[in-house]
């Protein structure tokens, strides 16, 4: 505990040490996963792919150690705007970003000769302009046209860049929205409106670009037939691997670094990083990973509790649930019980966008963390507030 206060870590000190264990199991798979990949691209030089994820997960600790630091209510000045650069530079990402898998995700920037996936910035700029606006308008709820007529551009323009060219991604922001806003304590028969719209947007979107042949609609096509039809002959081959791998694994594993399923599973390092651990680990490790981001929520929640400012315990709560529905989206593909999406295992999976925006969250929800309770090591202190609201709890 010394070394912790001596470096001047604020927050949850639970919230770090489970960041840590993730991080820790993410550098183990991410060495036995890439091994095929180096073998084929780096002339087998399996430490290339570590050293640089390394290199991005202590970027990664960095930014999350400095944001930590910064007053979350800095935030509510970005979060009111932030989402508008956002929303151009999915514009731009699906005009001239750089193709992967026949789908524009990736925005090159060529001075530092590196890319990102301008998604995850328009998600997270989202949620915080969900927090900002919900907090400034707990006395609208009942007026579903204060809360929903404000949030149709944002929302409805973010989802229609992304969908494009990750469909699964940008319905799992539509599920956060859904959840953030029920958080917010937003009316249910408001909630289940909006959801049932949603709902219909998304299926009016595979149906229209399907009919035409836009995108990748045939890729979504084939996956959902695949999986709703349960014809193992029609699911697509990453499916089966993974399949292969976690069965292989059964309870305690092949071992460290034994993985056979690496060098045939698609993603082996990143999409379905969660198979290979199933391999290696077996389902114990499965259970141990998954219980680190249950724990990791439950720390989240209870520090929620503790706020005494609304606009940071709907920053937290945001933040938190995306972080969570995408591991949640991550598993559930590898075990095969939804189709195919196409999401990293935050703070695991190999990446560089990913990782450092999940460290740029957790560092704005330790912020949070730290707010609402002056002394974060003093276990004692356990009071319980409701969300207060009033205009000190506000951001700017």
């Amino acid at each position: 505990m010394s070394v912790i206060q001596s470096i001047k870590l604020r927050g949850d000190r639970y919230i770090w040490l489970l960041s840590g264990l993730l991080m820790l199991a993410s550098m183990l798979l991410v060495y036995s996963a890439t091994g095929s990949l180096a073998h084929r691209q780096r002339n087998s030089d399996t430490e290339y792919y570590l050293f640089r994820h390394i290199g991005i997960s202590g970027l990664g600790l960095i930014l999350m150690f400095a944001i930590h630091h910064v007053p979350f209510k800095y935030v509510g000045r970005f979060a009111q705007f932030g989402w508008i650069p956002a929303v151009l530079l999915l514009l731009y990402t699906l005009m001239s970003g750089t193709e992967m898998n026949d789908a524009s995700r990736w925005v090159e920037i060529p001075l530092l000769g590196v890319s990102f996936q301008s998604s995850e910035w328009a998600r997270f700029a989202i949620v915080l302009f969900l927090a900002r606006f919900l907090s400034r308008r707990q006395d609208q709820l009942d007026d579903w046209k204060a809360i929903f007529l404000p949030l149709i551009v944002p929302v409805g323009l973010t989802f229609l860049l992304i969908a494009p060219a990750n469909l699964s991604s940008a319905a799992l922001f539509l599920l956060v929205v859904v959840l953030l806003l029920g958080v917010g304590s937003v009316r249910m028969r408001h909630l289940f409106a909006l959801i049932f719209g949603f709902a219909f947007l998304v299926v009016t979107f595979v149906t229209v670009t399907h009919q035409f042949g836009w995108f990748r609609s045939q890729t979504w096509v084939n996956r959902i037939g695949a999986f709703v039809s349960a014809d193992l002959n029609e699911e697509p081959e990453q499916v089966t691997q993974a399949r292969i791998a976690i069965v292989t694994g059964s309870w305690i594993g092949k071992g460290p670094g034994k993985s056979t399923q690496r060098n045939f599973l698609p993603q082996a390092y990143n999409d379905f990083i969660y198979a290979t651990l199933l391999e290696e680990y077996g389902i114990a490790g499965g259970a141990s990973i998954c219980l680190l981001y249950i724990l990791l929520l439950y720390r989240v929640l209870r520090a929620i509790r503790r706020s005494e400012q609304l606009f940071g315990s709907l920053l937290a709560a945001g933040l938190v649930i995306m972080l969570t529905v995408q591991a949640l989206a991550n598993m559930a593909v590898a075990v095969g019980l939804v189709p195919v999406t196409g999401q990293s295992l935050p703070l695991v999976s190999w990446g560089g966008t990913s990782v450092l925006f999940t460290c740029i969250s957790l560092g704005i929800i330790l912020s949070v963390c730290r707010e609402a309770n002056s002394d974060p090591y003093d276990e004692g202190n356990d009071a319980r507030s409701d969300l207060a609201y009033s205009p000190s709890n506000l951001p700017a």
